[in-house]
């Protein structure tokens, strides 16, 4: 017989997974605006990277 793996997550792992991802796109979001009020001010491609922990792609892209 082969045993079953428990792979369900309770209600509460569920929720705390779903925060989870909510705070981090709002952190991804908060560097994205932070990252274009820098350019708006004229910083380097490279400082914004820096302070924002964006890639300097990402930075790019914006």
């Amino acid at each position: 017989m082969k045993k079953k793996s428990k792979v369900r997550s309770s209600s509460a792992e569920v929720q705390f997974g779903l925060w989870l991802l909510k705070e981090e796109r709002g952190s991804y979001q908060k560097a994205l605006q932070t990252a274009k009020n820098l350019a708006e001010m004229g910083f380097t491609v490279e400082a914004i990277a820096k302070a924002t922990g964006l890639s300097i792609e990402e930075v790019e892209a914006l």
